[in-house]
């Protein structure tokens, strides 16, 4: 298992650059085209061929999205508040300018999106996610590592130590650490005590490490 996950970091450094907010179209595209809803979507990204729990014509629900300031995390939060949900976004870098988009595409809809600074590779910033996001959404419906990084289309042996320690860190220490939090907030959230399959963990791996997701749900009536 670790030879296996080994492999799959060092092939992971020939994957692509995180998109920018140009390939934004395509992004949405891909959400829109997947099942219908932002939660299916995810799924069928991850290589999960199950039905995701459709979000639409449900009241508000919370939605946490990690590296949300572009790209396909964007597309995300996009793809939510246009079915009335409330987001937070976060990113290592400040994520204004996307939380401005976001509010002026979404002005006339009841969907809201917040969003703050943050780097899931540090204990301290993704505790201060979680405390930002239940101040901001009340209850935490759902969930989603999508922060990535890697080390651009090279070989292996050319990358420096220090960006392979880094692509660690967020990809793998980053999810371990923002799926704690979230799972000890979820976990007190109301009506977890009463149900048997409250919270729901999906966690795969991928050969590119900007496409490793974690999606962390309650149950599709909370």
């Amino acid at each position: 298992m670790l030879a296996a996950a080994a492999a799959a970091l060092v092939q992971g450094f020939a994957g692509s650059a995180r998109p920018s907010h140009a390939s934004l179209g395509s992004a949405r595209s891909a959400v829109s085209m997947a099942t219908g809803n932002p939660v299916g979507a995810i799924l069928e990204k991850m290589g999960i061929d199950i039905p995701g729990p459709d979000v639409s014509g449900l009241p508000p629900q919370g939605v946490v999205i990690t590296g949300g300031a572009g790209g396909v995390g964007y597309a995300y939060a996009d793809s939510f508040m246009a079915r009335g949900h409330n987001v937070v976004i976060c990113d290592v870098k400040d994520p204004e300018a996307a939380v401005v988009a976001l509010q002026q595409k979404h002005a006339g809809g009841s969907g809201k999106v917040y969003g703050c600074v943050c780097d899931v590779s540090k204990t301290e910033s993704v505790e201060e996610l979680g405390r930002f996001a239940k101040e901001k959404l009340g209850t935490i419906n759902h969930w989603i590592n999508n922060a990535g990084i890697n080390g651009g289309r090279r070989p292996f042996t050319s990358v420096p130590t220090s960006m392979v320690e880094a692509v660690v860190n967020v990809n793998l220490v980053g999810v371990l650490l923002c799926t704690k939090v979230a799972l000890d907030i979820m976990q007190q959230q109301a009506g977890v005590a009463t149900r048997t399959r409250t919270v729901t963990v999906t966690v795969t791996v991928t050969a590119t490490p900007t496409l490793t997701l974690t999606l962390l749900t309650l149950a599709p009536n909370l």
